[in-house]
């Protein structure tokens, strides 16, 4: 048996105290785990890279099993995480979750263009071309920009014909 199986076979017959004794060590030594690991990523870029895609790749069912139990165990934790990526993917940056419930509740839960409140979350409206953030809008206002390209002559031409059709 070759040493590296004996270790193998020690670490599955006492996993636990390993895992303790690991724990612990860090717990005491958090500064010198983190520049000890930062060191190791910077001398072993490709390879820690390589590493963690492979690993990721090879156990990709325990993976999303452990992920899937993680956010079952944290759904605050998971739900604020969801959101962030929500806003950084739609709005390409320009809204982070703090300047979005920032934004909620100055404008008291309520679409900045018709003032209706929401029965779900209001859209995070912002400039395409500046990528700068707007106001909160209701599905239908967000929608009715995007549709008119965000060209105020279209809204106003659109308006213009309603009125002349009796409506105000």
């Amino acid at each position: 048996m070759s040493q590296k199986e004996r270790n193998k076979k020690y670490y599955e017959s006492h996993k636990d105290t390993a895992n303790k004794r690991s724990k612990d060590w860090y717990e005491n030594n958090k500064e010198k785990a983190k520049s000890l690991a930062r060191k190791n990523y910077a001398e072993n870029k490709e390879r820690v890279k390589l590493s963690a895609k492979s690993g990721s790749r090879a156990n990709k069912d325990k993976v999303q099993a452990a992920n899937k139990r993680w956010a079952e165990n944290n759904p605050d934790k998971f739900a604020e995480i969801v959101r962030r990526q929500g806003l950084r993917r739609s709005t390409g940056g320009a809204w982070t979750l703090e300047q979005y419930n920032d934004a909620f509740l100055q404008q008291e839960e309520r679409c900045a263009i018709c003032g209706n409140k929401s029965e779900r979350n209001l859209d995070a409206d912002h400039d395409h071309a500046k990528n700068t953030r707007r106001g909160l809008l209701c599905n239908a206002c967000n929608m009715m920009l995007g549709y008119a390209k965000d060209i105020p002559s279209i809204l106003e031409s659109a308006a213009a014909y309603l009125r002349k059709w009796g409506k105000t």
